[in-house]
C-alpha cells in the first residue's frame, strides 16, 4: 500500500514538472492522502 502511494507521489510530481497547472492533481493527491491518514489513524 504504501509502495503505490510513494508511486503516486513520484508519478504526481513528475506531472507537476511537466504541467504546472496541476491544481486538480493536488486536489487528487490531497483526497488520496486523507484515506491513507484516515487508513493509518
Amino acid at each position: 500500500m504504501f509502495l503505490l502511494y510513494s508511486m503516486c507521489c513520484i508519478l504526481f510530481i513528475l506531472f507537476c514538472l511537466w504541467d504546472k497547472e496541476c491544481i486538480i492533481l493536488l486536489l487528487l493527491r490531497n483526497l488520496f492522502y486523507g484515506k491513507i491518514d484516515s487508513y493509518f489513524d
